[in-house]
Order: structure tokens, then sequence, then C-alpha cells
């Protein structure tokens, strides 16, 4: 009777241990299976990020209008120009983070990058459509592509942008009245960037108008 007890009771046991065993491995497996997984995840997610991963074009733009013979500075003391009515201490360099900020948004480095490509082609005589080409060249003056452009630049800034672009493209400040000026001699096609200039220099000021604390 006491051995089949005992026999009974190792039986048990090792039922127990065998029970035991299975757990572990069952556990094992499915922490393997979810280190596997996240690694799989991990990976997808590595992949997605560079796949949509949106390149800062900035400096890109900055170099762009360097090129053609525009500086931050030079957009800095147009958009202290539309301020200088309402702070008349203003330096330009206090508008210089706004215009780096206004050139940081992805929709004004499209337009930067678009216009400077479109005025280069056509001063390069490399449009195929030569009429296009010879309004650019000409900034014939019922073309108003240019503008609308500048306005989407415009718009990300509100009503206040607007207002600033329209009295400075009509003043013809600064560096932009340079760009106007130089666009008018032959051979140099100035047509998209002056307007970009004066979007991105109504832009900075109105961002600065916005942020002004009274």
């Amino acid at each position: 009777m006491q051995d089949a007890n005992c026999k009974k009771y190792r039986f048990n046991r090792l039922i127990s241990y065998f029970w035991l065993i299975c757990k572990i491995i069952v556990f094992l497996n499915a922490l393997s299976l979810h280190i596997y997984v996240g690694k799989i995840i991990d990976g997808i997610s590595i992949k997605l990020k560079e796949v949509f991963k949106m390149e800062d074009y900035s400096k890109r733009c900055i170099d762009l209008l360097k090129e053609r013979g525009v500086t931050l500075d030079d957009i800095a003391e147009c958009a202290r120009f539309l301020q200088a009515d309402y702070h008349v201490d203003l330096a330009k360099e206090e508008l210089l983070e706004s215009v780096r900020s206004v050139i940081s948004k992805r929709e004004v480095q499209y337009a930067i990058m678009t216009a400077i490509e479109l005025d280069k082609l056509a001063e390069q005589g490399k449009m195929n459509d030569k009429e296009l080409e010879n309004i650019l060249m000409r900034d014939e003056g019922l073309y108003g592509v240019d503008e609308v452009i500048a306005y989407g630049i415009c718009n990300i800034y509100g009503s206040i942008a607007l207002t600033n672009f329209g009295f400075i493209d009509k003043k013809k400040y600064g560096v932009i009245a340079k760009l106007n000026e130089s666009g008018k001699n032959s051979g140099v096609c100035n047509t998209f960037i002056d307007d970009i200039v004066g979007a991105i220099a109504a832009s900075a000021a109105s961002r600065f108008a916005h942020r002004w604390i009274r």
C-alpha cells in the first residue's frame, strides 16, 4: 500500500514537472515570437521613415536665392521696411528669424525652387515654348502667374501677408527693386524671383506682427 502511494506521488510529481516544462516552452516560444515580431515592426518602421522622410530644402533654397543675388539680409531688410511704420527702431536683424522660419516651410521651399527654375530656364533659352519664354523674358504686364505663386506663400500667413505683398510689390523696395530693374536687361530673367522675395518678406513681416507682444 505504501509502495502504491509512493508511485502515485512520484507520478503526480512527474506530471507536474511535465506541465511546468510545457508552460516554460510555451512562454519562451511566445517571448521569442514577441521579440521577432517586434524586430519586424521596428524594421518596417525604419523603412517607412526612410521612404517618407521629408528632406529639408532650406539650405538649398537659401543657396538658390544667393545664386540669384538675394541674401537673407536683403529679405529681412524688406520685411523691416514693411514694419517700419509700426516699429520705428526695429532692426532688420530682428526679422532674420522670421525670414528663416518662412523659408523652412515646405510650401515656400517648393515655390522658391519652382520660381527660380522657371527664371533660369527662360534665361538660358531652354523652354520648349519659345513664345512663353519671350513673355517671361520681357516680364509682360498681363502675365500674373508669378504673383499667383507668390500668393501661395502669403496665404500661409494670412491677410496681413497678402496686404504686405501688394504694398511692397508696388513700392519695389530694396533688393526687389534691383531684381526688377536687372530683369529688364537683355539676357536676364527675374520675372518670378522678385515676387517670391516680396512674398517671403511680406510673410516674415506678417509673422513678426502676429508674434509681437504689446
